[in-house]
């Protein structure tokens, strides 16, 4: 099932999707961060049923939206950013609660996530800043847990982020090294998270508190970055960048900036990209997709014990949102830029892993 469109004359134009998820009883709930900001619900055929949210800054009101989760049974729960709170919302479009974040987090959090009914929430506090140019340094971010109103009662620990270097010091510009890893986060149930640290094949089970409570691995395919796949980045940004209609100057610009002598490059792709995790418990990781790979995207998915279940081919071009025991709820923009919800139903193979 698809929604979208592009004249939005029946309430499905969709404008900057910061999340989508299916709730139980088969509704689609859509976060959107721009025109009108919140999020709408859809009926399982794809046809209008509400919108919960409006811009503004009052009780209810959103105005810099990040993420969208489900607290089961029936409740919405939206990260705001700057400063940072999560909106509580029924599945019947009543707000129920604001809980803003305390200490006051006004940057991106690199982690935040609600957990179940009760719990509170876990999330990164301030971060102190960023290393001195041209120093490059490993980023690690301090996890806090909070209760349901938002006030820090725990800590759940120290997690490595990613290597950070500068991209563009005079404009304060800094990201990871090209094809660098970027570190992962996810709730699953039971009130714990999965920790994915990107720089290695594996993913961490931690309980809330941050204890450790088993290590997955897996065997990855070659992950040695080679000059092709520096030149296939940089003549896809090119591609990219001509399609939005830069002007040369600036394509060439933003080249230097991405692909320059000044930024390092890794020597090993990332041992995995995002992932996500279903209210049951199971884990989707994705492949970490490199320039040269073609056709659809690998994810992993295992068992809450670490037991593979199977991969699943995710067609290119899609960004999975969430999953759920049987549905994949994902993403995409089509040639003319028009963005669509896909809901796709889901089974592990019949003959096993």
């Amino acid at each position: 099932m698809r929604i979208g469109s592009v004249d939005g004359d029946d309430g499905t134009a969709l404008d900057g999707v910061f999340g989508a998820l299916r709730l139980p009883d088969g509704r689609i709930a859509v976060g959107v961060d721009g025109g009108e900001i919140g999020v709408t619900l859809f009926s399982p055929e794809g046809e209008w049923l509400l919108h919960m949210g409006r811009r503004g800054q009052g009780p209810g009101e959103l105005k810099d939206l990040w993420s969208l989760w489900l607290r089961a049974p029936d409740t919405l729960i939206v990260l705001d950013l700057r400063p940072a709170r999560f909106h509580l919302f029924h599945a019947d479009g009543s707000w129920v609660r604001t809980a803003t974040l305390d200490p006051v987090v006004f940057e991106r959090p690199e982690f935040a996530f609600p957990l179940s009914a009760g719990a509170g929430y876990l999330a990164a506090t301030q971060p102190d800043g960023f290393p001195a140019p041209p120093d490059p340094a490993d980023r690690t971010a301090d996890v806090a847990r909070h209760d349901e109103s938002g006030t820090a009662v725990g800590t759940a620990g120290s997690f490595w982020v990613h290597r950070i270097v500068w991209l563009d010091p005079e404009m304060g510009l800094s990201g990871p090294p090209l094809f660098g890893g970027w570190a992962a986060m996810v709730p699953v149930a039971g009130d714990g998270f999965v920790y994915g640290p990107a720089r290695e094949p594996q993913v961490e089970s931690h309980a809330a508190d941050g204890a450790l409570r088993r290590i997955i691995r897996w065997e990855a395919r070659d992950r040695a970055v080679r000059p092709a796949d520096v030149d296939a980045y940089g003549a896809e940004l090119r591609r990219r960048l001509a399609d939005r209609g830069l002007e040369s100057a600036r394509i060439e610009e933003a080249l230097r900036r991405e692909t320059g002598d000044h930024r390092p490059v890794a020597e090993q792709f990332p041992g995995h990209g995002r992932m996500l995790a279903t209210p049951g418990g199971r884990l989707w990781v994705e492949d970490y997709r490199r320039p040269l790979d073609e056709g659809p995207s690998p994810w992993f998915v295992f068992e809450s014990d670490g037991t593979v279940v199977c991969r699943v081919n995710v067609p290119e071009g899609w960004i999975p949102r969430s999953v759920d025991a049987d549905h994949l709820v994902a993403t995409y923009r089509d040639d003319l830029d028009v963005e669509y919800v896909v809901v796709q139903p889901v089974a592990p193979p019949e003959t096993g892993p």
